[in-house]
C-alpha cells in the first residue's frame, strides 16, 4: 500500500509558494511527525478488524502488542480506530500476520490535525517511509529506529510546532515521481534543528524549488547567519513559465516576516514591447 493520502484540512497553514495553483497537493505522511504528535506508538498484528459503530471514518482493529514506543503501559491486547487505510487492507494485514507500526491516542475531532494514515504495515513489500530528513525508508528495522529517535529526540510535554511545505526533488524521485516539477507533493514535519540544516542545504540547491522551500522554512529560524543567506536569495534568478521570480519572492516575503527592512526585489520581469 502506497502511504499517501491528501489530508489538505486537516494539516497547518501551507508553508509553500508558485506552485500551489497548479493542482492539488498530495500530502505525503512523515514519520517523525506521527511519531512526535501520537501520544501512543506500539508495534503489533491485528487480530480482528471490525467496522465503527459511529459515523466516523476509520475502521477499530484489535492489535495484539509485540513492542509499546511511546506512551503509558498497554495490555497485550488493545483496540485503535485506524483512519486512513481501508478495510480490505487491514483484513489482508490480520490475515497475513503482518507486523505494523501504530500511532493513536490522540482526540479524534474534526479540528485534530492528521498527519496521514495511522498504522504502517512493516511487511509489505513496496514499503516506502518519508523521514523528516527527506529520507525514504523502506527497512523495517530502519523505520522502526527512525521512530525511536523521534520520539526520544522530542520529549512529551513540549509541544513543537508543525510546518507544511513541498518535497525535496530527491525525496519526490525516490517517491517514485521522475519529475519533481508535476507531482505536486507536501509534507508535514517538526520544527527543529533538523528542518533548519534542511533548510540551509535546499538554499544551495541547484533547484530553484527547493531554494523556495528553503527560503520559506527559515522563517522560523531567524538568526542574523540565516538572515544573511535570506538576502542572498533577492536576487535569485530562478524565473517560473509565467516570468515570476518566485524565490525572491518567498526571500523577501520570509525577510519581511522576520521584520527586517529591506527593498523589494524585481519579482516579475516587465512585459515584453510590443
Amino acid at each position: 500500500m502506497r502511504l499517501r493520502l491528501l489530508w489538505l484540512a486537516l494539516v497547518p497553514p501551507l508553508a509553500l509558494g508558485h506552485a500551489l495553483h497548479a493542482q492539488n497537493p498530495e500530502a505525503v505522511p512523515c514519520l517523525d511527525t506521527l511519531a512526535i504528535t501520537s501520544p501512543q506508538v506500539l508495534i503489533g498484528k491485528i487480530v480482528d478488524v471490525q467496522d465503527l459503530k459511529t459515523k466516523e471514518n476509520g475502521s477499530e482493529v484489535e492489535v495484539k502488542v509485540d513492542r509499546q514506543l511511546k506512551g503509558g503501559a498497554v495490555d497485550t491486547r488493545v483496540k485503535i480506530v485506524v483512519e486512513g487505510v481501508g478495510k480490505p487492507t487491514l483484513v489482508s494485514w490480520r490475515d497475513a500476520g503482518s507486523q505494523a507500526l501504530f500511532f493513536y491516542g490522540y482526540a479524534r475531532t474534526p479540528t485534530t490535525p492528521r498527519y496521514g494514515p495511522n498504522a504502517i504495515s512493516l511487511s509489505d513489500p513496496g514499503l516506502k517511509v518519508l523521514t523528516a530528513d527527506m529520507r525514504v525508508l523502506n527497512d523495517p528495522q530502519e523505520i522502526v529506529r527512525a521512530t525511536v529517535n523521534a520520539i526520544e529526540s522530542h520529549p512529551v510535554g513540549n509541544p513543537v510546532p508543525i510546518v507544511t511545505f513541498w518535497l525535496t526533488d530527491q525525496a519526490s524521485r525516490s517517491l517514485g515521481h521522475a519529475d519533481q516539477a508535476h507531482c505536486y507533493c507536501i509534507t508535514s514535519v517538526p520544527v527543529d534543528k533538523s528542518l533548519e540544516q534542511l533548510a540551509k542545504n535546499e538554499i544551495v540547491s541547484g533547484s530553484g524549488t527547493e531554494r523556495e522551500n528553503g527560503a520559506r522554512l527559515l522563517v522560523n529560524f531567524p538568526t542574523p547567519a540565516n538572515i544573511e543567506l535570506l538576502r542572498s536569495l533577492l536576487t535569485d534568478p530562478a524565473v517560473s513559465q509565467f516570468h515570476y521570480y518566485f524565490v525572491r519572492a518567498a526571500a523577501y516575503d520570509s525577510l519581511r516576516r522576520i521584520g527586517v527592512a529591506v527593498a523589494e526585489p524585481i519579482v516579475r520581469d516587465a512585459p515584453a514591447s510590443k
